[in-house]
């Protein structure tokens, strides 16, 4: 459904032109950015989100500028990628026994992260 609601939110910013995009999607901020908010913090989940509505932009011929929405942060959104891959290349190494081990590790992190949001 984020997804979906982010799409939307581009087709009425392109097509319709209201005077304030950002209070647009401030008023649906969290159903926005739910799916990225399930694992990551707030601050990611928000730059996660502008990067994936600007994609929706360029697809569309448009901009971010164009709408008068943030630009994204890639400086974060290039460290979560390189986090996920490095994640990937870990999952491939580890034989069974080491993976149940680091996937304890990560939900005892992954916990207590949560707590602190």
């Amino acid at each position: 459904m984020p997804a979906t609601m982010r799409s939307l939110l581009v087709k009425i910013c392109i097509l319709f032109t209201p005077n304030d995009c950002s209070a647009l999607f401030e008023s649906f901020v969290d159903a926005l950015l739910d799916d990225f908010a399930r694992n990551h913090s707030p601050n990611i989940a928000s730059e996660m989100c502008f990067a994936t509505i600007n994609d929706h932009l360029r697809a569309l011929n448009s901009s971010k500028t164009a709408v008068r929405l943030p630009e994204p942060d890639n400086a974060i959104i290039n460290e979560v990628e390189n986090t996920d891959i490095c994640a990937d290349i870990i999952d491939m190494a580890l034989n069974n026994d080491q993976q149940a081990v680091f996937n304890a590790i990560i939900s005892v992190i992954d916990a207590a992260s949560r707590k602190d949001r």
